[in-house]
């Protein structure tokens, strides 16, 4: 089985899962608006993944299209000294991908990231110099706000508790995983998509999608 190893960056950049390989980032990427530093008793506590996650964790079910549910990831970090934003999300990936010659992994082609709405929100979003990151809003998603991002690659829903990002290799292909979303049980732990849950409104949405900040 090939390991995956996280691409790491700052929000935004703790982007799509890369096999074998580790993102550069962009000029063009989005950095943080700064906040106070972050401490770990101001942040919504970690779990591992022999535990259910304490917030509302999102998926397209077992396939999308041809893409089926093929890993099931847990991270989550304590916050770097002077680092604004750390990672801490559930990801679910869908299809596989070949490494090329020369390159240091690949993304594959699908990915639903679910974080904490405290930790990751639309407001959160600048690039270099301060300047708003550009998005489009696409309307609501069964109730939640969302936008896209980078040509349609990227798209979030900005749901009451949870931040959903939607990475893929097409912007059909992420418009398409946006209209199947479905939240996974809340007590179940790091699992495989459920495959009989009911489609339905999502929760309230965060209203305008603005940072949010957890509670102390």
């Amino acid at each position: 089985m090939v390991t995956r190893i996280l691409a790491v960056c700052v929000l935004v950049c703790v982007g799509s899962v890369l096999i074998l390989g580790i993102s550069a980032t962009a000029d063009s990427e989005p950095v943080p608006t700064p906040l106070a530093t972050l401490k770990s008793e101001d942040l919504v506590p970690c779990t591992n993944p022999g535990e259910a996650a304490n917030f509302t964790t999102y998926s397209v079910g077992t396939k999308l299209g041809k893409h089926t549910n093929t890993e099931v990831l847990r991270r989550c970090d304590l916050p770097y000294p002077g680092e604004p934003v750390r990672a801490n999300y559930v990801s679910y990936i869908y299809g596989s991908c070949e490494i090329g010659d020369g390159d240091e992994g690949c993304a594959p082609p699908l990915e639903v990231q679910t974080w904490p709405a405290c930790e990751r929100a639309r407001g959160d979003y600048t690039v270099a110099g301060g300047a708003e990151y550009p998005s489009e809003a696409i309307g609501e998603i069964e109730g939640a706000p969302a936008e896209q991002f980078d040509a349609g690659l990227r798209a979030e829903v900005y749901t009451q508790d949870s931040t959903v990002v939607v990475f893929g290799d097409d912007a059909k292909l992420v418009r398409e995983a946006l209209d199947e979303l479905q939240a996974e049980p809340r007590n179940q732990t790091l699992a495989p998509p459920a495959s009989d849950v009911p489609a339905g409104e999502l929760p309230a949405p965060n209203p305008d999608a603005e940072a949010t900040q957890c509670a102390g």
